[in-house]
């Protein structure tokens, strides 16, 4: 018995110390920190997985880390695009997230809005709005991820918003879908300062011209801690890169999860199950 434990508490040893590095610290100037050039290639080369979404990843050697982004064209004609999320009542539990996408049949999805758990009841942190309908209230000091739609030719109009600008005037009259976040990286071309601690990262993006919004995540190759990642102004930077004006951070750490069709799975080496969820299918013209 005795050398088995030994030998577990050796593996165990060995596990720690071959799947990540220490985590990086912040440095005193964190302006020198940050090289885009590091971060991004200099050439990207997107991928078409579905008519309007493209996709790209990279790898960052040094902080052994990948990060992945899909680019939706939300004035795509080519199909009718369908919004997908998670939770869609009041009834809010944790959910496969491999099962969300199944019974959807979606081509991207991540996940979304931080929650908390008191006596195995969960609770969203911040807004969650489906088809119109609130499902969760706002808290004033996070952001969101504004959808509008329009039901005759599926166009979205997005924009990213502190929430205690919410409700919006909805004179369209076009259904509304809100997803609530953590806080916005980059406010009008800006990067905002944040705290900086590294670990898997799920984000989002909106071009300048509000056409393109970007999903990303970025996720360490092995981390069981999670202790290892990107930085949010890393993030931040990665996504200005891409073409973001606008952009925020989602929930993150062992909830960070992104799909993309046609490619392998991203999370952390040890994934949670979460009750938010956003996920884009196209209703395919006849």
């Amino acid at each position: 018995m005795k050398q088995k434990i030994q030998g577990l508490l050796f593996i165990t040893a060995i596990l720690f110390i071959s799947c990540s590095t220490q985590p990086k610290n912040a440095p005193e100037n964190i302006e020198d920190c940050f090289v885009v050039s590091q971060l991004v290639p200099e050439n990207i080369e997107w991928t078409t997985i579905e008519s309007g979404f493209q996709y790209f990843s990279h790898k960052i050697k040094a902080l052994n880390t990948t990060w992945h982004v899909v680019k939706i064209d939300l004035k795509n004609t080519s199909g009718f695009l369908q919004i997908r999320m998670l939770p869609d009542s009041k009834n809010i539990n944790p959910v496969d997230f491999n099962s969300f996408i199944q019974e959807n049949d979606l081509i991207v999805a991540v996940n979304t809005t931080p929650f908390s758990k008191d006596n195995r009841k969960y609770s969203l942190m911040g807004v969650q709005v489906e088809n119109s309908n609130y499902i969760s209230m706002p808290q004033e000091r996070l952001s969101a991820l504004y959808l509008q739609q329009n039901p005759i030719n599926s166009k979205i109009t997005a924009h990213i918003i502190s929430q205690k600008q919410l409700p919006l005037k909805n004179d369209s009259g076009c259904p509304e879908y809100i997803i609530g976040g953590y806080f916005q990286m980059i406010k009008d071309g800006e990067i905002l300062e944040y705290k900086n601690i590294p670990h898997s990262n799920t984000a989002c993006g909106i071009s300048k011209d509000e056409r393109f919004l970007y999903l990303f995540a970025a996720v360490p190759d092995f981390s069981p801690a999670d202790i290892n990642g990107l930085y949010y102004k890393e993030c931040a930077l990665i996504l200005q890169e891409l073409g973001c004006y606008n952009a925020m951070s989602f929930d993150g750490g062992k909830s960070t999860q992104m799909y993309v069709k046609g490619k392998k799975e991203v999370a952390p080496y040890f994934k949670r199950k979460v009750p938010a969820c956003l996920g884009f299918s196209v209703l395919q013209s006849k």
